[in-house]
């Protein structure tokens, strides 16, 4: 199973209550309280498998 592109994964941080607070290059950072979530690629990229599973544990989805 290949990984989502980045946009469907900034889509459902801002779903789920997420807000971009800097964006450098190509990395874009999201904060939501204490968690804090960085995103990295073009948006219609497929992620990284390995920057995939590093959202996921930034986020809370693991």
């Amino acid at each position: 199973m290949e990984p989502p592109t980045v946009r469907e994964v900034i889509r459902r941080l801002v779903l789920e209550g997420f807000i971009c607070t800097r964006v450098v290059g190509d990395h874009r950072r999201f904060a939501k309280g204490n968690l804090r979530v960085t995103v990295a690629g073009k948006p219609s990229e497929h992620m990284k498998p390995k920057t995939w599973k590093s959202v996921q544990k930034q986020a809370g989805w693991m």
